[in-house]
């Protein structure tokens, strides 16, 4: 039983310092790639694909993404600082959590910030492009290349 505790907490204290993913998603095909990844000449976005995994420690929210090429070998990695301690809901107020969709966080990588929009409770997400998403979010034209 000593070991079995002993287990559980080391558990946690990996889980509390960020190691452990809280949750993981996949760029939809139908969004551009994240501006802090760049494509060069001769490829196309329909050609990667960009796996992006959240981490939650003491110290504030973590984003890391991974930018792959079809056939899953790795072509870039980043990792940035996500804003706040929980997704922005920006339509009506409501208690359901099925309707506080869609939801964004702003991940700031290298300088470089970005609005990520969950459309819904599934492991997909986006790139916001919405002038006035992004002007809600506090994202200025200089910062988001619009």
């Amino acid at each position: 039983m000593l070991k079995r505790s002993l287990l559980f907490a080391m558990h946690l204290a990996v889980a509390a310092c960020g190691i452990l993913p809280e949750s993981q998603f996949l760029l939809s095909d139908a969004s551009r790639l994240p501006k802090w990844f760049a494509l060069d000449a001769g490829f196309s976005r329909s050609q990667f694909t960009v796996e992006m995994t959240y981490y939650i420690s003491p110290l504030g929210g973590t984003a890391t993404f991974v930018m792959k090429q079809r056939d899953g070998t790795v072509i870039s990695k980043a990792k940035g600082k996500v804003r706040g301690d929980h997704p922005v809901y920006l339509g009506p107020s409501t208690t359901d959590p099925q309707r506080q969709y869609p939801s964004y966080e702003v991940v700031t990588v290298n300088g470089i910030s970005e609005a990520i929009e969950h459309r819904g409770m599934e492991p997909i997400f986006y790139i916001a492009d919405d002038p006035v998403i992004l002007n809600k979010l506090g994202l200025v034209a200089s910062n988001t290349g619009q």
